[in-house]
């Protein structure tokens, strides 16, 4: 040890020995006085540390000629210097400047300023327990690293440091005992953060006027001495404000001019009682806390306070009576926990978005709060064990998901929370309300349904006799509902259509006049929670009074019938009748007084119209009748006699006959009272003929209806009786027709023991009941008993073979569809199969077509006969187009459709080919032969397009492409560029419009799914065009 010693101070001389020779020095380590001593006048600067460190080092004068330091300067553990003379002449420190223990009283006790400019490093000044003062650095103006000063015993101020402006990462003052003054007046940049902690002495923080950015915030924490602090005036912004643990802290008032910050936690002050500080205070970007100070009152400081990103929590604060300062807030939550003397929590008008949290208050009795904030996560107000008033969130009916309200037992009203507690139902969200007083003990107290309690009674009521009204008096019902209701409306539905609606009022007196029938009372009310309950009452009103017919139908009336036709007209007018209320129908009724259905009815007629009714030969009961809006009826009426004109009166008279074995037939014997009547009979087996005297076969009533000229009928019936041993014979026969090719003879007996036989055409025989047969005719089936008497019947089997006819042709073009109809032509009740080109099918009628080819059609009818009939359409409707362009000259191009064509291009020409068109768009028409019409817009681009490429600095690439497109150009002087891509034909595929500012532009087009070709690229101002032309592969 001994040796390395000398070793060490002979290396020392030798370097002492060296910088007396020259201006720069190298780093060096003084441990000695001597070493000191030995410095050599002539070396200003040190390329590298000056340290000096050593309890027997007393002075550092022999220093003074030093003016830069390149490293750090070090003074550490020299107990024995009392001041820094020697380095005051120092302008620049390329590292860290630290004073440490040692024993100097102030930076500069002669009270001469340190010549230090700037300090590349730390300004680090630690456990140095005679400092009083870091002072006199009136030139400093920049420290390179961090302010650390800490663990100075008895430091009692910094001061008359005229010229710092910035520090580049942190300023900390820690434990410094006695600390009385902290001034930097020019100070306004300290990049990273501010630490003031653990500093004992009686001081205040007032002496950064200028400071304007703290990049990572302030921490205040444990300076017992500190009372207030207001020199912050120039903060406008910061990352966090933690500012904690003060016992005499009285009030912050230090911020007016802080607009944000992150994070601010105000808590653990023992002695504050008043933040007023944060005037100017707008957005807190993440948290704030104010906590466990328990002599805080008021909050009056976040007056303007208008977002919070995160949340606001105000908790175990055991004297805040007052918060008053936060009725600028917008968004945000908040949280009040355990303030124990506070009592009410009012404002936050303009609060409209965030969650609220109010927990363990003991005297809280009233929130007065949050009349307009409408969505959050949700709300919990729980364990306030006085409170008793809730008024606000009333609003709140978006986005919550939790709803809290537990062990108020105070609070017996909740209707506030219901718009909240529905939103939260509807996101299918957490509800917990519990431990309150009755009212409010859980949901269902709180979402009572309003109930209508004396809903009226149905009532019937008559009109009066004057007029066509029921009068009624309701008294309207009273509702019960714990939170009140929303709405209480009434609506009337009178069955005369005369509607009323309006405002409910509980039990007040409702008159209102009513029609003739059912009439509904309905009351509805609706709470918050859109919870209802409805009322009906119905009121029957009854006309009990009857119409009058003012003038009587006559009592009888005697009419002839006219010359030329067997009827007379009788002329009724409808008579005038009256009631009180409306008479809603008339009619006109005439009978047969023989009976029946009426055989004239009219349910319209008019009053004071005439009617005129045709009756034949009889005696008839005319009916009018009036009905009023009660249904009560008034009938007049009268007795017809209608007598014939004819000098003798028409009788039919019939006469039958009867069967027997040796005779099948008998004839029917018609006669008339009059000549000249036509004969017509009916009979068994749907048996009908217009001869007079016809003959049948079998047994039955035969009715005969003869008929005069001038239209009189009248009607006979005669019997044809068959002998007992004459056998029963019906028969039928049918209809050969495409669908069926053959039917079957239907031939019956009911009587026992006889014999069958058919006979028919082309010798037809058989013996069976029901023969099948291919031949149409008339076939006889005979049935023969066993005593040999027969009896027979003819029936017809009838040939239906006939085909549709049909005609096809072809229609009207659809020019929309690019279709053509085939019209064709048959009588209606026909199916349809339509066949054609590439598998075309139909089964309409009339289809449409648009593909060259033949059509065939199978037009079958109801008898299963078809024919079969074809048309051909000669070429496809649909027709292409294309332009094809080359510079100035375009050529149309046409497949497919029907020709001859006719082509319009915008410059009037009509050829298929023009020339010499003009740069820009054009458009050309292109007409069918139906009178369908493309139209084609196409570009001309043909000159200007290098120079204007050049200028604009336009590329595309790659070229070909496959998947992409890339476009690029740049001019900073362009206001408008359009491109363009458009295919041979000339047709815009992609376009895209850049406006002003675009002075460079990189495009990127997906093409992935273009067809392979060859494309234009035009590109466009308002002057100019350029084209470049491109392969899609």
């Amino acid at each position: 040890m001994k040796k390395f010693t000398i070793l060490h101070f002979i290396l020392l001389s030798i370097g002492s020995f060296n910088i007396l020779k020259a201006q720069s020095c190298s780093p060096g380590i003084f441990t000695t006085q001597a070493q000191i001593n030995d410095f050599h006048a002539t070396c200003t600067s040190i390329n590298g540390d000056l340290i000096v460190e050593g309890s027997g080092i007393t002075e550092l004068n022999k220093l003074y000629k030093v003016v830069s330091v390149s490293g750090d300067v070090i003074v550490r553990n020299c107990p024995n210097i009392k001041t820094l003379n020697g380095l005051d002449l120092i302008t620049s420190i390329g590292g860290d400047f630290k004073i440490i223990n040692t024993g100097i009283s102030a930076i500069s006790e002669a009270k001469i300023p340190f010549a230090l400019f700037s300090i590349g490093g730390d300004l680090y000044i630690e456990n140095n327990s005679n400092l009083l003062e870091i002072n006199y650095m009136y030139d400093l103006s920049s420290i390179g690293g961090k302010w650390d000063v800490r663990n100075n015993a008895n430091l009692k101020g910094v001061y008359n440091f005229f010229g710092l402006k910035t520090i580049s990462k942190d300023f900390v003052m820690f434990s410094n005992g006695n600390l009385q003054d902290l001034e930097l007046a020019e100070l306004h940049t300290i990049s990273k953060g501010m630490t003031i902690s653990n500093n004992s002495g009686d001081f205040t923080l007032n002496g950064f006027p200028k400071l304007h950015t703290i990049t990572n915030g302030i921490q205040l924490a444990q300076n017992d001495g500190l009372k207030e602090f207001n020199g912050f005036n120039a903060l406008v912004n910061t990352a966090s404000i933690s500012i904690t643990h003060h016992n005499n802290l009285s009030q912050i008032s230090g911020f007016p001019n802080l607009i944000n910050a992150t994070n601010v936690t105000i808590a653990n002050n023992i002695g504050l009682t008043n933040i007023s500080g944060f005037a100017a205070f707008t957005t807190l970007a993440n948290e704030m806390e104010i906590s466990e100070n328990s002599s805080l009152t008021t909050l009056i400081g976040f007056q303007s306070l208008k977002t919070v990103n995160n949340h606001v929590k105000i908790l175990d604060n055991l004297s805040l009576t007052t918060i008053g300062s936060f009725n600028a807030v917008e968004i945000g939550d908040f949280t009040f926990r355990n303030n124990d003397e506070l009592t009410m929590i009012t404002g936050f008008t303009n609060h409209i978005q965030g969650a609220v949290g109010i927990i363990d208050h003991a005297k809280l009795t009233t929130i007065n709060a949050w009349d307009n904030l409408s969505s959050g996560l949700g709300i919990d107000i729980s364990n306030n064990a006085q409170l008793s008033t809730v008024n606000g969130f009333e609003n709140y009916s978006n986005d919550a998901s939790v709803i809290n309200i537990n062990n108020n037992p105070s609070l017996s009203v909740c209707c506030w929370a219901l718009p909240a507690i529905s939103e939260v139902q509807t996101n299918e969200g957490i509800i917990s309300i519990s431990g309150n007083a009755t009212g409010c003990a859980s949901l269902s107290q709180i979402n009572q349904v309003p109930v209508f309690s004396n809903c009226p009674a149905d009532q019937t009521v008559n009109t009066g006799s004057d007029n066509c009204y029921g009068t009624i008096n309701l008294t309207e019902p009273s509702i019960t509902d714990n939170c009140g209701y929303v709405t209480y409306t009434y609506e009337i539905n009178d069955p005369l259509g005369d509607y009323g609606s309006g405002e409910g009022s509980e039990n007040a007196s409702l008159d209102y006049p009513l029609g003739v029938g059912i009439s509904t009372f309905t009351w509805e009310v609706i709470d918050e929670s859109g919870n209802n309950d409805v009322c009906v009452t119905t009121i029957t009103v009854l006309d009990k009074e009857f119409p009058q017919i003012i003038t009587e139908l006559p009592e009888s009336a005697s009419i002839s019938t006219l010359p030329t036709v067997c009827e007379a007209v009788y002329s009724v007018t409808f008579p005038e009748a009256t009631d009180n209320c409306s008479i809603t129908n008339r009619e006109i009724i005439v009978y047969n007084q023989e009976g029946g259905s009426p055989i004239y009815s009219n349910y319209n007629a008019v009053e004071g119209q005439t009617y005129d009714i045709l009756l034949k030969p009889g005696i008839y009961e005319l009916e009018a009748s009036v009905r009023d809006v009660g249904n009560n009826a008034y009938i007049s009426s009268t007795l017809i006699l209608v007598e014939s004109n004819d000098s003798t009166a028409l009788e039919a008279m019939a006469t039958g006959g009867t069967l027997s074995c040796s005779t099948n037939f008998t004839t029917l014997m018609g006669t008339s009272s009059i000549n000249n009547v036509a004969y017509a009979w009916t009979g068994p087996d749907n048996f009908a003929s217009l001869l007079q005297n016809p003959e049948v076969s079998q047994a039955g009533t035969y009715t005969l209806i003869i008929t005069s000229e001038n239209g009189c009928t009248s009607e006979a019936t005669a019997e044809v009786t068959a002998e007992e041993d004459l056998p029963n014979v019906s028969a039928l026969g049918g209809i050969i027709d495409c669908n069926n090719s053959m039917v079957t003879l239907m031939g019956e007996t009911t009587t026992e023991g006889t014999t069958v036989s058919w006979t028919g055409p082309d010798g037809f025989t058989s013996d069976e009941n029901n023969p099948t047969v291919d031949i149409p005719g008339q076939y006889t089936f005979t049935v023969e008993s066993s005593s040999g008497c027969s009896a027979f019947k003819k029936v017809n089997v009838n040939h239906n073979n006939e085909s549709p006819e049909v005609q096809l042709s072809l229609g009207d073009v659809q020019c929309s569809e690019s279709s053509i109809t085939i019209n064709l032509s048959v009588t209606e009740g026909f199916t349809y199969v339509w066949s054609g080109p590439d598998e075309f099918t139909s089964a309409d009628s009339e289809p449409s077509i648009s593909i060259a080819g033949t059509y065939s059609v199978t037009v079958t009818g109801s008898n299963g006969c078809f024919i079969t009939d074809s048309i051909e359409l000669a070429q496809p409707i649909p027709f292409e187009t294309s332009v094809t362009v080359d510079g100035s000259t375009a050529t149309m191009n046409i497949s497919g459709g029907n020709g001859p064509f006719d082509i319009l291009w915008d410059d009037g020409n009509q050829s298929t080919t023009v020339s010499n068109l003009d740069d820009g768009d054009h458009i050309v028409t292109v007409t069918d032969v139906f009178g369908c019409s493309q139209e084609i817009t196409f570009t001309i681009m043909s000159s200007g397009t290098e120079e204007f490429l050049k200028t604009m600095s336009i590329n595309i690439f790659p070229n070909p492409a496959f998947k992409f497109l890339n476009c690029n150009w740049e001019n900073e002087n362009v206001e408008i560029l359009n491109i363009y891509i458009l295919d041979q034909s000339g047709k815009i595929i992609f376009s895209k419009g850049f406006n002003n500012g675009k002075q460079s532009v990189q495009l990127e087009i997906n093409i992935a799914n273009w067809s392979s070709g060859i494309y234009f690229a035009r590109f466009s101002t308002k002057e100019k065009t350029g084209v470049l032309k491109f392969a899609k592969i």
